[in-house]
């Protein structure tokens, strides 16, 4: 078994609590508090969802899972990649 397949299936529980539910989260609270904000607090704190760049988000995701589950270096994406175009 190679090295990336061992690591990622001893790493799965860890990710399996967001792979195999669906959430929902009452934001309420949330929404009002944002609402009640000064302009310069709403610049300073900026926690409204609807400003994620969710590619962004996710790309972070699966960058920070490679580096910390996996434990590889930036610098082997390159190669990966050009391995996944075979």
């Amino acid at each position: 078994m190679s090295k990336i397949t061992r690591l990622m299936q001893s790493n799965m529980y860890l990710i399996k609590f967001w792979v195999n539910s669906f959430k929902q989260y009452d934001v309420t609270n949330t929404e009002y508090l944002f609402q009640q904000m000064s302009d310069f607090d709403k610049n300073e704190f900026d926690f409204d969802v609807n400003n994620i760049d969710w590619k962004i988000y996710y790309k972070n995701i699966w960058l920070g899972m490679r580096r910390h589950l996996l434990k590889e270096n930036d610098d082997e994406i390159p190669k990966a990649k050009r391995r996944l175009k075979r």
